[in-house]
């Protein structure tokens, strides 16, 4: 175990309807081999049987260099409860966790005593590994870490800021979550965050594990119209950072495009010709090469004036554009 010495960490945990997860999530915290820790646990207004097994686990996990909480508001979604949990923590690094998720046990050590040991590097990241629940996970042997001055994408190829572990002052000067955003909300934050992180410490072995199943994720709402326009809401917000930032860069560029596509391909099989013009036009405008624009342009002709009966059934032929 790490010295008590060492600086607090704060794990913020959002949880909803979670009552089947949470308690492998929250021990795969206690498990870490560093302390101390604070655990909070924001329960977003759950109706199933989280608080009893959260107020179980307060009882059960005797540590005094643990600290478990929680604390349950009203269902205002994920975006508030990380607001409400950071504003309630203490710790002077901050790592956010979904209450469905796991993390090697020697995450937090080793990556904060790689910050430690370099003070000009605010964040440290590591990439995710998906898993089902039938999965036994495997945690790897950490090696060395290496230092990577900051670009605009931190997680690539993923925009999950959970993945990584961050100084305080990070979160601080990022601000908080935006809480009109409902879809790819870790996209716009992520590129907030990237405006205070200068270099970051990066380890090869994934070291957050996702967990991938059927019980309410965010993407159950991704098909429906109320989904589509979440989506596009998202992408103006995070446009108009690019812009005030001057963040045009390849890889980002090619995120962009693939976000506008992918709402352009639901819009279509959702029968919206409305928002399938609106999509493929705003992906025209971030298309990364000349090849995709010339497809691009051809589909934006195709959508005009066909009808989205008939689209529907020419989509999987279309989707040789994002090859």
């Amino acid at each position: 175990m790490i010295s008590t010495k060492n600086k607090l960490c704060s794990i913020i945990i959002t949880a909803y309807q979670r009552d089947k997860y949470i308690k492998k999530t929250i021990e795969s915290v206690y498990n870490q081999n560093y302390r101390p820790l604070e655990c909070i646990i924001i329960d977003d207004g759950s109706t199933d049987n989280t608080e009893t097994v959260v107020k179980k686990l307060i009882e059960d996990l005797s540590d005094n260099q643990f600290i478990l909480k929680y604390h349950k508001t009203e269902n205002n979604g994920a975006c508030s409860a990380r607001n409400c949990g950071f504003q309630i923590s203490t710790g002077s690094f901050i790592q956010n966790l979904d209450s469905d998720d796991i993390l090697h046990p020697h995450k937090l050590s080793s990556q904060i005593k790689a910050l430690n040991n370099n003070h000009d590097c605010q964040s440290s990241v590591s990439p995710l590994l998906r898993f089902q629940d039938t999965d036994t996970l495997d945690f790897q042997e950490l090696s060395n870490y290496e230092i990577i001055k900051s670009t605009n994408n931190l997680f690539k190829p993923e925009f999950m800021p959970s993945v990584g572990l961050h100084r305080r002052e990070v979160i601080t000067k990022t601000g908080l979550w935006n809480k009109e955003l409902k879809r790819w909300q870790d996209l716009e934050y992520q590129l907030r965050i990237m405006q205070y992180v200068n270099k970051y410490v990066y380890f090869h072995e994934p070291m957050y594990f996702f967990r991938q199943h059927d019980n309410g994720r965010i993407s159950d709402q991704i098909s429906t119209t109320s989904g589509i326009s979440a989506g596009l809401l998202t992408l103006d917000s995070i446009e108009s950072i690019i812009t005030e930032n001057n963040l045009y860069k390849a890889d980002l560029r090619s995120t962009i495009y693939e976000s506008y596509l992918s709402i352009y391909f639901t819009s279509v099989l959702n029968g919206s010709k409305m928002y399938s013009l609106i999509s493929v036009k705003k992906s025209l405008l971030w298309t990364p090469t000349t090849r995709q624009k010339l497809r691009l342009k051809a589909v934006f002709l195709l959508t005009a004036f066909f009808p989205t009966k008939l689209l529907r059934l020419l989509l999987t032929k279309l989707k040789y554009i994002n090859s």
